[in-house]
């Protein structure tokens, strides 16, 4: 009977993570969450949406939909009213559907990486297996 070598996925408390390494890794996993579930928001409400983060290492990532611009020049000029000709919404319209798509491409990307990340893992654990 195979043992399980890991805790697997578990709740972790919320505080401070004093280890670099694991900071680094948990950051760079929840990013990838917190951009997912901000695109989720802004395709289920309809909304414009602005984020921006920094890693330990205070590299910025950020995500905007539909674009920086629209989310900066909303945020900048509240009082300013959206210009509502035909053109623009249209515009507008296919610039929604074109980011909705690359939304997609990159949800799926990401499930095939991390679907090759553990198939890799168990790869190398075979691997282990066999020579060891």
């Amino acid at each position: 009977m195979e043992v399980k070598r890991t805790k697997g996925r578990q709740r972790i408390p919320i505080k401070r993570i004093e280890r670099e390494s694991d900071c680094f890794a948990t950051f760079s996993k929840r990013r990838l969450g917190l951009f997912r579930k901000a695109s989720e928001l802004s395709k289920l409400c309809s909304i414009d949406i602005g984020l921006v983060v920094f890693s330990p290492t205070g590299k910025p990532f950020s995500f905007f939909h539909p674009t920086a611009e629209s989310v900066f020049g909303r945020a900048l000029s509240p009082s300013r009213r959206p210009n509502n000709s035909d053109a623009a919404r249209l515009v507008e319209a296919h610039a929604r559907t074109r980011v909705d798509q690359l939304n997609w491409m990159l949800e799926r990307l990401e499930e095939q990486l991390e679907t090759e990340t553990e198939r890799e893992g168990r790869m190398e654990v075979l691997k282990a297996e066999l020579t060891g």
